[in-house]
């Protein structure tokens, strides 16, 4: 009798039926990704690009591709401090360099709202002096055993990849300067947002 019992057990199980759950998170599921993109298409962007970039010892100097031409967004200056450690003529050039960064950041700083002002033209005149001193910074830092290396990060607006060409054609016509590159797209109404020195 206890095992015929212990039989009908066995063959009356309950199921549970997840069509009512699964119906009610497929449509909330399609209820968000109609707002995200519903707000991504009506939302002005609200992203910001950050004028401090570094990966470990390695450091971002960001050059801006814009339709008319490339905006320089230098690293910040603490940490090229630790390369004017020894006096001399090599120490009197950092301090031209750090000064020459400095400028442009406060000139950046003043200028995040039309930065079409700081646009400057791709020509490897205007470039090569900016390229010379992140070779000599890197080779500083190499010869001293300090854990520092600039590369040029390319930002690039729609529109802006003639210019980004450009700039890596006078690159690779001068293969003495080893400058690591890295490349970004970037959406034509995101600001670009600078901190302090």
């Amino acid at each position: 009798m206890n095992h015929r019992r212990y039989a009908l057990l066995q063959q009356t199980t309950h199921e549970i039926d997840l069509f009512p759950f699964l119906s009610i998170f497929l449509c909330v599921m399609g209820v968000l990704s109609f707002l995200n993109l519903l707000n991504s298409v009506l939302a002005p962007a609200k992203v910001s690009l950050k004028g401090d970039v570094a990966q470990g010892y390695k450091v971002a100097y960001q050059m801006i591709c814009m339709p008319d031409g490339v905006v320089l967004v230098p690293p910040p200056l603490k940490q090229l401090s630790l390369l004017v450690s020894q006096p001399g003529q090599q120490n009197n050039q950092m301090a031209l360099i750090m000064k020459q960064r400095a400028d442009i950041r406060e000139d950046l700083s003043q200028h995040l709202q039309e930065l079409e002002t700081m646009v400057m033209k791709p020509k490897e005149k205007f470039l090569m002096p900016f390229l010379e001193d992140m070779s000599h910074i890197n080779q500083l830092a190499r010869s001293n055993g300090v854990f520092y290396e600039e590369f040029i990060l390319f930002g690039i607006f729609p529109g802006g990849g003639s210019v980004y060409h450009q700039i890596r054609n006078i690159l690779l016509e001068h293969p003495e300067l080893t400058i690591s590159v890295g490349m970004e797209p970037l959406n034509k109404g995101w600001q670009l947002m600078m901190s302090a020195n």
